[in-house]
Formats: structure tokens, C-alpha cells, sequence
């Protein structure tokens, strides 16, 4: 019962309820509808997919499927050419650019909220907690400028968001300009991670839409650290987001089904499972915290705590040049690489990172989420507890209930704080 229930908030928070219930109203869709169509015409503009341009020749629409082409992900894609200029429509990018404009409609339609909430209740006592929601509510829309366009990458703007995501994700322009498949994907997962954080957000802060209302019923308690974990928490968001699609990136230039040994260790050991630790900790330290009390102690856990040290340890230690070449790679071997220590010798350097890519890939992503990694296989429940405070934790082990509803179940972490590691 108790997994069908967290699975049940899982959903809840995946779907965006808490968003999409604050919206559903006229206004609330013709607001976030209103925002998307800017958006999305602001996309098309700016990625070059709608041209307003008097076009010479014969006028007319036409469906391409591409047939043996390479970039499959652009077929079936539609074609139109009328006087007033040319419109293309690839099916993937233009896929991800309603997806992205929908999102971003409904962030940035959430931030309109909380922001007119603000200013009716300034003078209250709710209006602290409520600041930082107006700020949070920013973000996915911030995110997703970042990649404005980038599905075409015709433009600077394309250009700058194509070099964030080859940067921070160990490819390089050229290989995500002929695979720009990538380029969608990181788009959308980047935005929903956004808006996941931001419907956590509205879990936590529900009294502030309505005094009766919310997921916890009370304010949270004053927390003395909460900027220190709200920075750790981001930091091991944008790590593992960033290194989980690294994966992606590395097929663009290899192929999966191919690969060897190594480098799916590398991928699943070394890149998923870390990263997708680090982020359901960065989004739910207290669900993260929940799971781990529940099966600390049974052998599915003790399992993963083996599997978490050696994904951990491999991030940062060092490793033999045969174990290097076959694609295992740890901190060590690249900090040796840049150090001028010779591939026989185990020294290895990224080719396509450098500068500050370098820096946020070693920081952000081998040091923190190895690090997190081994701490919990070490001590799961001391680790978990210094990204969940033991009062009021807003997470997806908080019950989800319905406006107007006052929860009836203690927050899991004040009501277990005595359990401690084995």
C-alpha cells in the first residue's frame, strides 16, 4: 500500500498536478496558451523555420518523408511555401518546440501567479516563504531561453545553446549539429527537470495560495541552512542532469550497439546510476530519505549500497591504461591527462572538454556525484538527512492533497528522525 501511494505522489509530481490545478481556470489556460504561442512563434523566427520573406516560384505545401535519409528524426516534416514566405516544419524539432512552448507557458504562468499573490500579501508573514517561489517560477522559462532555437541551429542564439549543451556534455558542435536529435532531447529534459523543481516548489508552499491549503497545512519551520543545502541540492541537479544526458550525447558519435564492455560500464555505471541518484535527491531529499529507511536493512538495498560504492569509487579513482582504453575512466586518470601523464601511463583528458567545461565536469559531475554516491553507500540515512532538514521536508514522500485539504499524515522525516544507520 505504502509503494503504491509513493508511486501514486511520484506520478503526481511527474505530471505537474499541483501546476496544472493552479492554472485550471479560463484565464489560467488562456494565460499559459497566450505565452506558448509567443513563444513558439518566437521559436520559429529565431531557428529560421519560419521565414517572412516574399518567396519567388511555385506556392503550395508539401510533406516530405525523407525516405533513406539519415536524419530520420525530421521525417515526416511539412513543407509550405506561400507568398508571404516559408514555413518547415521537421516532425522531431517541431515535436519539441510545442512541448517546449507549452512548458514553458506554464512556468512562466505559475511565476505570473505567485508574483500577483506576492503583491496582495506582501505585508503577511507568508510573503518570505513566497519570494523565493516567485523566483523559482522564473526558471523553467529561463532554461528554456537558454536553448532558444536550438533545434535548428541557424542562429547565435542556437549557437550559444548548442555550445552549452556540447560544453557540458562531452560532445562537440559538430557531432550535435549532425545529430541535432540531441538537441531536443536536452531541451525537453532540461525543462522538465525545471518544472518538476517548481511543482515541488508548490507542494511546499500550498498555504500561500491559501492559509487552509497545501501540502503540509503549516509554514515550514525557520531552517538555519537551508541557502547551503538549496545550493548543494541545485548543484547536484545540474551535475546530474547534465552527466545523465552525456549518454545520449556519446551515441551521437558512437554507436550503442556496438560498444564494448567498458563503455556501457561506463554509461549505466558510471553515468546513470550516479546521476539519477543525485537527481531524485536534489528533487525529493526527503522521499530519497524515505526510500532509504525502508529498505536500508533488506538485501534489494544492500545491493544497491554495493552498487552505488563501486559507481562512486570508479568516478574518482584511478585506473590501469587497459582499463582506460576501454572506456573506464576515472577523476584521477583525467586530472593525471591534464597534468601531462601519458595514455600507457593511465593519464587521459576529455578531447572535446576544456576551460571551463573542464572545471563543471570534473566539479559537478565526477566530485559531486561521486562523492554523493560513496557517502551513501557509506552512511545512507547521515547523507540523506544533510540534504533533508528534519522539520517540514517538501517532498514527494509528503502527502499530495487535494485544495482545501489538510494533510492528516506527519512528515516522514519528523516522525522517523531516530533511525540511524547500521
Amino acid at each position: 500500500m505504502g509503494d503504491e501511494s509513493t508511486l501514486a505522489r511520484a506520478y503526481s509530481v511527474a505530471t505537474l498536478e499541483q501546476t496544472r490545478a493552479q492554472l485550471r481556470t479560463w484565464w489560467g489556460v488562456a494565460m499559459v496558451a497566450s505565452i506558448g504561442i509567443v513563444f513558439g512563434l518566437i521559436s520559429l523566427l529565431v531557428g529560421q523555420m519560419l521565414i517572412l520573406e516574399p518567396i519567388g516560384g511555385t506556392y503550395g505545401y508539401e510533406v516530405v518523408y525523407g525516405g533513406g535519409a539519415t536524419a530520420w528524426w525530421n521525417y515526416p516534416g511539412l513543407i509550405v511555401v506561400e507568398p508571404w514566405g516559408l514555413l518547415a516544419l521537421p516532425f522531431l524539432p517541431t515535436l519539441a518546440m510545442v512541448l517546449v512552448s507549452y512548458g514553458v507557458g506554464l512556468g512562466m504562468s505559475i511565476a505570473i501567479l505567485i508574483g500577483a499573490r506576492m503583491v496582495r500579501l506582501r505585508r503577511r508573514p507568508l510573503g518570505q516563504p513566497t519570494a523565493v517561489g516567485g523566483v523559482t517560477g522564473l526558471t523553467p522559462a529561463m532554461i528554456a531561453l537558454v536553448t532558444l532555437g536550438a533545434c535548428c541551429s541557424t542562429t547565435a542564439a542556437a549557437t550559444a545553446g548548442i555550445g552549452v549543451a556540447a560544453q557540458t556534455s562531452g560532445s562537440t558542435v559538430d557531432a550535435l549539429l549532425q545529430n541535432n536529435w540531441y538537441l531536443n532531447v536536452f531541451q525537453l529534459v532540461i525543462l522538465w527537470v525545471a518544472l518538476i523543481a517548481q511543482e515541488q516548489l508548490l507542494v511546499a508552499y500550498g498555504i500561500f495560495f491559501e492559509p487552509s491549503k497545501g501540502a503540509t497545512g503549516k509554514q515550514p519551520a525557520r531552517d538555519r541552512f537551508a541557502l547551503v543545502r538549496g545550493l548543494a541540492r541545485v548543484a547536484l541537479l545540474v551535475g546530474g542532469v547534465t552527466w545523465s544526458l552525456a549518454t545520449l550525447a556519446a551515441w551521437t558519435t558512437t554507436d550503442p550497439t556496438t560498444a564494448g564492455a567498458g563503455q556501457w560500464f561506463h554509461w549505466i555505471v558510471q553515468q546513470q546510476l550516479p546521476a539519477l541518484v543525485a537527481v531524485s535527491v536534489a528533487l525529493a531529499p526527503g522521499g530519497a530519505l524515505h526510500f532509504a529507511r525502508r529498505h536500508v536493512h533488506t538485501a534489494g538495498g544492500a545491493a544497491l549500497r554495493v552498487m552505488l560504492l563501486i559507481s562512486g569509487a570508479s568516478l574518482l579513482l584511478w585506473f590501469p591504461a587497459p582499463v582506460v582504453s576501454a572506456g573506464v575512466v576515472g577523476w584521477l586518470n583525467e586530472v593525471a591527462g591534464a597534468a601531462g601523464v601519458s595514455a600507457g601511463a593511465g593519464g587521459f583528458l576529455p578531447p572535446e572538454i576544456f576551460g571551463w567545461g573542464l572545471a563543471f565536469h570534473w566539479v559537478f559531475q565526477l566530485l559531486a556525484l561521486g562523492a554523493l554516491s560513496v557517502g551513501i553507500a557509506w552512511r545512507p540515512l547521515s547523507v540523506l538527512r544533510l540534504f533533508a532538514p528534519t522539520e517540514i521536508v517538501p517532498s514527494l514522500d509528503s502527502p499530495t492533497t487535494a485544495p482545501g485539504t489538510p494533510s492528516e499524515r506527519p512528515s516522514i522525516a519528523a516522525s522517523s528522525g531516530s533511525t540511524s544507520d547500521p
